[in-house]
């Protein structure tokens, strides 16, 4: 992407304005809006935001835009992105990562065995692209109701295919309440690579931002699975988390994502 902006760089106007667009690498367990205030107290401006959030259990590149930097904010969303991805086998939360509560899992999750050969194989037949349908607890809205707000006010939802659509159904009771279709888009998965698939233990994710995720799992007797640890490059509104299920059901597993870092936007790259 071409701007007149140098990375990491601080410009001011003659009136003293700053502006600039700065690559960043959040740590696990921060917030993304936790970096926007810790720019906007350190440049002094109000005029601060970031193009593409990244969620507190996950790390890598934020790119915070500065004063009339933030005029780049769409053409930010519009590149595409890469990630390190960890996809736990064998259960699955209702948000499909850390933050949410366990939905599925086996009685047998550490029989679960995976080869590399038969992950490979899975992992490239989402190449080129395929269609992806939107996680239920997103922020994306149908007939003016975002996913979550209608998730969260029901007591479960259920999902059915209908015309050769998929839908989905919010209960209260034994009623449903709300029939709605479940969106979806093309997506493009440039690259997909297996790194590392090994068998982890809870010990390897005892970190504070996964407190709730843990207490889950011990419930359950849950303390060693499967992880594939894999790298993706995708184009934008890519649901990694969303894929990282779409990768179990391959194997009809329930999965999900337990870890993630941003190493890549557009020609913006980080360790």
């Amino acid at each position: 992407m071409k701007n007149n902006y140098e990375i990491n760089k601080i410009y001011r106007d003659d009136f003293g304005r700053v502006s600039g667009i700065f690559a960043v690498d959040k740590p696990e367990g921060k917030r993304s809006h936790d970096v926007v205030y810790d720019y906007r107290r350190k440049l002094e401006t109000r005029e601060v935001g970031h193009a593409g959030t990244l969620d507190p259990f996950a790390s890598g590149l934020l790119i915070i835009l500065v004063g009339k930097a933030t005029k780049l904010f769409e053409k930010f969303l519009m590149l595409d992105k890469e990630y390190i991805a960890d996809v736990a086998f064998g259960f699955k939360t209702d948000t499909l990562d850390p933050e949410g509560e366990i939905s599925e899992a086996l009685d047998n999750v550490e029989d679960i065995n995976i080869s590399d050969g038969e992950l490979k194989e899975v992992l490239n037949s989402f190449k080129p692209e395929y269609e992806q349908y939107v996680p239920i607890f997103s922020s994306v809205k149908v007939q003016g109701n975002k996913l979550r707000e209608l998730a969260r006010n029901h007591d479960r939802y259920t999902f059915i295919d209908k015309e050769q659509e998929k839908y989905i159904q919010f209960w209260q009771g034994n009623e449903v309440k709300k029939e709605i279709p479940l969106p979806s888009k093309l997506v493009k998965i440039y690259e997909v690579e297996l790194l590392e698939l090994n068998k982890k233990s809870l010990k390897d994710y005892d970190k504070p931002f996964n407190e709730k995720l843990i207490s889950q799992l011990n419930n359950r007797n849950i303390d060693s699975f499967f992880v594939a640890k894999i790298r993706v490059r995708c184009s934008k509104g890519t649901y990694i988390r969303k894929l990282a299920e779409d990768i179990g059901a391959k194997f009809q597993l329930p999965a999900m994502l337990i870890g993630l870092r941003r190493t890549k936007i557009g020609d913006i790259i980080i360790g």
